[in-house]
Parts: C-alpha cells; structure tokens; sequence
C-alpha cells in the first residue's frame, strides 16, 4: 500500500510516499481502508521534531496525521460490534509510528466510532482529534448544562467551532471571539454573540460574566480571564504543544 511518511524530523519537504507492506489486524484489531484523513497542529509539530525528546513518542521512520475516516476491511478475533463494509472514523495515536495518511490502517474498535448514515466520511475525517477535545471539555470536564454562559476563543478553528455547535445543542447560550473575518461564519454555526478580538478585550468582562470559558486560541489565562468568569465559573484553555528543549546534559 501507499503511505506518507518522513525518515527524519523536519518541515513539510521531509514528507513523501513510499510503498509499505499492507498491515493485517490482529486479535483485538481491526482494519480500515482510508477515505479521507484529517491533519491538526499536533502532526505539524510532531513531524518538525518539537516533541521529538517524549521517551513515548516513536522516532522516524514514521507516518503522520491522526485522524481518518473509511470503510472496515478485516476484523480480528475478539472483535465486536464492527463488520467488513461498516463506515467509520476515529484517530490513531499521535506518539506512535502509524500515520492516517495511508491505504490502510489498523486499529483497536476503541479508537473508532460509526459514521451516521448522513454526514461524509471526508467531514467525519475532520472530527476526532479537535471535535473530541471540544466535547470532552465542555461534557467532562464541566458538564455545560442549558442556560449556562459559555464564551469560546478561537470560535473559528477547529476546537472552537466544534465547541460553539455543541453548546448550542446543549442549550447554552455562547459567545465567540473570533477576528472580524469569521464572524459571520461563527455566527451561522449558532453563538449568540460574536466579539472582534482586534477591537475589543473580551477579558474585561464586559457584557456579563460567564459560567464557562474555554480559551481554545490560548489566548489569555486565568489571571486575566477570571474577571470574564462568574464567581464559580470555571476557565479551560486547551493543551499548547509545549516544545521540549533537549537538556544541555544530553549527550
């Protein structure tokens, strides 16, 4: 099969395509003939070696992307409720050797989910990394429950988006802050106020006090934004892919 893979850490000249052997599932696995994949700013990162002094994290030869959506191909012993011909999406683990952007991957049926009959496998392909990371902020880790107040940077990107959508669906009422480009587009995906970053500083709190900030453009901190916050509300920033400095010991 065909894959994208880098033999060393570096910028995007370092991808190519190489033929590889195609992986069969194991027990417990199964495989997924690839669709479309999706890449985030972790697989840029990875592949330009920011993280590259992780002792978890697999070292070229590797592939990249995470995320991908497809048809499942073969099941391996053990495995249940996924049969050859279903569609599905889900992500690969970023640490390891394994990238998205191959003919065929190879997973464990925790790591996926089944595509609903009316959304695309290229769109389901763009969901798992920042979609997941949107709604196991605002489900677990702060359960937004309707009629809450929810304020959102980066309304826009990934995170963001995802975030707005489902707040909506849960009955929150948001607010996006975005650049006056996007507004308009953060606006149709349902926020009931949409703040020009540019123009005005969302984290003097103006315009009421909010339950929930989730800073997914980790654009402040909880100094600054705790003034934007109710007297129990709670600020999340997503994770920055911090880059790890080799020590000056190393050999």
């Amino acid at each position: 099969m065909r894959a994208l893979r880098y033999d060393r850490f570096g910028p995007p000249a370092t991808l190519h395509v190489v033929t590889v052997p195609t992986p069969e599932p194991g027990a417990g696995e199964l495989s997924v003939r690839v669709t479309a994949a999706g890449l985030n700013p972790l697989d840029g990162k990875i592949r330009a070696g920011t993280l590259r002094w992780l002792p978890v994290l697999e070292r070229p030869p590797r592939g990249t992307g995470a995320d991908f959506a497809g048809i499942v191909e073969q099941v391996g012993a053990g495995v249940r409720g996924f049969a050859p011909g279903d569609r599905v999406f889900g992500s690969l683990s970023p640490l390891q050797r394994q990238g998205s952007f191959a003919e065929v991957v190879v997973v464990r049926p925790d790591r996926i989910a089944a595509v609903p009959p009316r959304v695309s496998l290229e769109s389901a392909a763009a969901l798992p990394v920042a979609g997941g990371t949107a709604v196991q902020a605002l489900t677990d880790d702060v359960r937004l429950r309707a009629g809450q107040r929810l304020l959102v940077t980066g309304a826009a990107g990934g995170v963001g988006a995802t975030a707005v959508q489902y707040a909506k669906h849960l009955g929150a009422r948001v607010t996006g802050v975005c650049s006056a480009g996007n507004a308009d587009y953060v606006r149709t995906l349902g926020a009931d106020a949409v703040v020009d970053y540019a123009m005005t500083d969302w984290t003097r709190g103006d315009g009421g006090h909010h339950d929930v900030i989730l800073d997914a453009a980790c654009a402040s901190d909880f100094g600054r934004a705790r003034r934007a916050l109710a007297p129990d509300g709670v600020y999340l920033m997503r994770p920055r892919a911090t880059v790890i400095e080799k020590p000056a010991t190393a050999p």
